[in-house]
């Protein structure tokens, strides 16, 4: 028996899916999966395979894309209800920000008016009394 052996269509789907899965880590990651030894993942891929062998292991491979993708979406989820308080704590600071800056203003106008008062209407009262 040779130790290369070919790549059947199942052995390529199923690499191809476990990359996506697992991303680099994907060979020992679908070890694990199949719980086999270390090396042993291509020994998994026989062409004699018998069908119930076939479905079972994409039944498992479809198996661990749905668990990813429900993992990505839970950091999905997570990622953007951070999102909503960061928004929600910048609109408060923005919002604290912009009365400081009215308040500002208003004192600022307050004091032009008194400014101007205490010169116009203190000299209009002094032509008045003179």
């Amino acid at each position: 028996m040779s130790r290369r052996r070919q790549n059947t269509d199942l052995w390529k789907r199923v690499a191809t899916a476990l990359e996506l899965v697992y991303k680099k880590s994907w060979r020992r990651r679908g070890e694990e999966l199949f719980r086999l030894e270390r090396g042993e993942l291509r020994l998994a891929d026989n062409a004699a395979l018998p069908e119930d062998a076939v479905r079972t292991t994409e039944d498992v491979v479809a198996w661990a894309m749905h668990d990813r993708v429900a993992a990505l979406r839970e950091e999905a989820d997570a990622l953007e209800q951070a999102a909503i308080a960061f928004e929600s704590e910048s609109g408060a600071r923005r919002a604290a920000v912009d009365a400081a800056r009215y308040q500002d203003a208003q004192e600022y106008a307050k004091r032009l008016q008194d400014a101007w008062c205490e010169a116009n209407v203190i000299d209009w009262k002094k032509m008045e009394a003179a």
